[in-house]
């Protein structure tokens, strides 16, 4: 052993400037799939186990363990229904293209002001939002509530963060205006929801009556960006690495998702809901929209 480590070293002597690349190149390669595997497990969703705490809430050497072996987060499910609040409702499946189905829920009323479409955030489902169901089932309007891909009891085990969930927005808009062509509708997103909905709106064209905004990220590496720097650690270049191969192992063109550019396709009547210390989409974020 120690002969073998002798002739390494004297190699590595005798010819320094290749050692140095093979060196680089291996650090090169070992970043980017460790990138990868982040990117992976924050955008694939595991079937079983807890979370893991948010950066502000690691330890050390929580932070120290999150960056060798990546985040953990398991497949969102609903825990509660709208009879949990008194509600009822009944259940529809949505298909978006050929092989994704959608679970929505939908709160009826007998006398309806209109629609309200309702829409969850990174790693949630639908029933994170029955407390606002309730507020506007109680104003009058029908409420759908519904699972993007990967939530709940919808159909695959992965996000995108809002880029592939337009599909869903649009298909579920559609759907809403089959069933009630003349009707208001209204469309609520929380922080990936709400990427979803600007997204929907410019890319698949899709139009409402209004929409209400809440802790909408301005683009995809700002967002990831705040992440790192919970954890006092640089945004550059490990946001854009985190990005790059989340687009890779998801096929979403990562680079180019950015609310703040889709936004300019809403004209209809907007309201942003914003909490000025929110750490992962700041209120700044909010006000470049």
């Amino acid at each position: 052993m120690l002969t073998r480590i002798r002739s390494v070293a004297k190699w590595v002597r005798q010819h320094p400037w290749l050692a140095t690349v093979i060196l680089l190149g291996v650090c090169l390669v070992s970043v980017n799939v460790l990138a990868y595997q982040h990117a992976r497990a924050m955008l694939w969703f595991v079937r079983d186990g807890s979370r893991t705490p948010r950066p502000d809430q690691l330890s050390t050497f929580g932070k120290i363990a999150v960056l060798a072996t990546g985040v953990r987060v398991p497949r969102p499910e609903n825990d509660r229904t709208p009879l949990d609040i008194g509600i009822d409702f009944h259940t529809k499946r949505i298909e978006v293209g050929s092989k994704i189905v959608l679970e929505a829920w939908v709160l009826p009323v007998d006398r309806s002001q209109g629609t309200v479409l309702l829409l969850h955030g990174y790693a949630g489902a639908k029933c994170d939002l029955l407390a606002e169901a309730k507020a506007f089932h109680e104003l009058g309007y029908v409420v759908w509530l519904v699972d993007f891909r990967g939530s709940g009891g919808s159909s695959e085990n992965y996000t995108t963060i809002g880029y592939s969930e337009a599909e869903d927005v649009a298909a579920t808009i559609t759907c809403i205006r089959e069933d009630s062509e003349d009707e208001p509708l209204i469309v609520y997103g929380r922080s990936m929801g709400a990427a979803a909905i600007l997204r929907a709106m410019h890319t698949h064209k899709s139009e409402v009556d209004a929409v209400i905004l809440e802790s909408v990220f301005d683009r995809l590496q700002t967002t990831v960006g705040n992440r790192f720097r919970l954890m006092r650690l640089p945004a550059y270049p490990a946001a854009n690495l985190l990005i790059f191969w989340g687009g890779i192992c998801t096929g979403f063109n990562s680079g180019e998702h950015n609310p703040v550019e889709y936004a300019h396709s809403c004209h209809c009547p907007t309201l942003f809901l914003h909490g000025e210390n929110d750490p992962n989409a700041t209120l700044q974020e909010a006000r470049n929209g």
